[in-house]
């Protein structure tokens, strides 16, 4: 792989600078100090906390109205048990100051994000490990109450992050190339425990790939790019467009982005997902040519090499969708910014029929994997990526040449100053302060900014799609 390189940008996300509960005999002895992990913020608030004095802690159950009968719940901590949906929330309606899940054996991601509010709520919630869940809740079948101290320290925090561009040229390149993309970050309901097997599943196809096209140069130049930021609004993704924007369906005519799972092994093809809407022009008439070379050509030769080793490939259409889908997550692609800078060319290969059982929980583990998912899907991106590589040119119209302004698209940055609305002007006055949050929403991307990045008078420049 040649010209290989870091492009850094910042992101704002939460980080626990470390948080504990200690737990205190009657007469204020310590007796045992265990790690506690806060969850995601609600909306942009941490939900710090720190004891002053003493807390008492009851324990809930199942966070139903009847768990709480004769309890003595106003201004206490209540430790439950973690798969309660949103009964959590009775805790807070009755006056408690916050809430302890304890790890359960077994979760789903519906179950994880029913545990974070879309407004700013300060009551914080922890999570703790099943052998200290136990033994709170041990102590708490002898007692109705015990004594504890929380420290609870997740603050947002602006850090460097990078996104790795390589490219592997052709050998009869016409100067148009084709960008493979994967994100290398991952999401967890606890931001401090976020294995992220299925984040990790696109990068390493990604490496895999980069290794097998630098042993086998294919015709046509491919550009390899390691995202970060994708659990920022698509924030390595934008950044990667605007830097290479000059380069944006004019060299680049096509972005294929990496997008599997292991729950299920059927791959599809999509032109869209849901970060950015096209309200005057329909954009799947677009891809006709590119879906037509994938499905029509290049697949049904992958799946008669395929069927002489014994195997079977499935590939489905999510661009003209002929036979139904089920789509069980919010669909949140790094080929996005691509197709609506360019009107087109960015596409995912993502893996639909798929409940994502344990994505974005701390279960999101290598153990949970069903490889045997894993490889078929890899498999197909291959053969078709390879197909595609090897066409002796790309249809001009693939992809037009990105644009900061179009009919129904475009890729433009917004630049947005913090001010203070003042009664008596009717207007907005200059505010600053290094704690501030900025929270953007547009469509369903959130963009958060950290107000210690930013100095009095300065904006703020999120890119976005227009």
């Amino acid at each position: 792989m040649s010209n290989v390189k870091k492009e850094s940008f910042e992101v704002t996300v939460p980080i626990d600078e470390g948080s504990s509960i200690e737990i205190l005999s009657s007469d204020g002895v310590l007796i045992k100090t265990i790690r506690a992990f806060p969850l995601w913020p609600n909306m942009v608030n941490p939900c710090p906390y720190q004891t002053k004095g003493v807390d008492r802690l009851i324990y809930a159950g199942k966070s139903r109205l009847e768990d709480f009968n004769e309890k003595d719940i106003k201004n206490s901590i209540v430790l439950m048990d973690f798969n309660t949906r949103w009964y959590w929330k009775n805790a807070a309606l009755l006056g408690a100051k916050a809430v302890i899940f304890i790890e359960p054996s077994d979760t789903t991601r519906v179950e994880c994000l029913f545990k974070r509010m879309s407004v700013p709520l300060n009551f914080p919630r922890l999570f703790v490990r099943a052998e200290d869940g136990e033994f709170l809740r041990k102590m708490l079948r002898e007692k109705e109450s015990i004594s504890i101290r929380v420290s609870s320290n997740m603050k947002w925090k602006t850090v460097t992050v990078n996104n790795i561009v390589g490219y592997i040229y052709g050998t009869e390149s016409d100067e148009t190339s084709i960008a493979v993309v994967a994100n290398y970050d991952s999401f967890s309901i606890v931001p401090s425990i976020s294995p992220g097997a299925t984040d990790a599943l696109g990068i390493a196809a990604l490496l895999e790939l980069a290794d097998f096209f630098s042993k086998n140069p294919p015709r046509r130049t491919l550009m390899f790019a390691a995202l970060a930021g994708h659990w920022q609004g698509l924030a390595g993704a934008r950044e990667f467009v605007d830097n290479h924007f000059d380069e944006m369906g004019s060299k680049v005519k096509l972005l294929f982005d990496l997008d599997f799972s292991t729950d299920s092994k059927d791959l599809a093809i999509y032109h869209q997902g849901f970060s950015y809407p096209y309200l005057v022009q329909p954009l799947a008439p677009r891809y006709n040519w590119i879906r037509t070379q994938i499905m029509d050509v290049i697949f049904p030769r992958i799946q008669t090499a395929a069927a002489r080793f014994g195997k079977t490939y499935t590939l489905l259409d999510g661009i003209s969708r002929p036979i139904p889908i089920f789509e069980h997550a919010i669909m949140m692609f790094d080929s996005d910014p691509f197709t609506t800078a360019c009107y087109g060319g960015g596409i995912s290969f993502h893996t639909t029929n798929a409940l994502r059982r344990y994505y974005q929980t701390w279960m999101d583990t290598f153990s949970n994997l069903r490889l045997e998912n894993y490889f078929p899907q890899l498999e197909t991106f291959l053969g078709i990526l390879y197909g595609i590589s090897q066409l002796p040119r790309l249809r001009d119209d693939v992809s037009y040449p990105a644009t900061r302004v179009g009919n129904d698209w475009g890729f433009t940055t917004l630049e947005a100053t913090v001010g203070r609305y003042n009664m008596t002007t009717a207007w907005y006055d200059p505010f600053y302060h290094p704690d501030t949050l900025v929270y953007v929403r547009f469509y369903t991307i959130t963009l958060v900014f950290q107000g210690e990045a930013m100095q009095p008078g300065q904006s703020v420049s999120p890119t976005m799609s227009g």
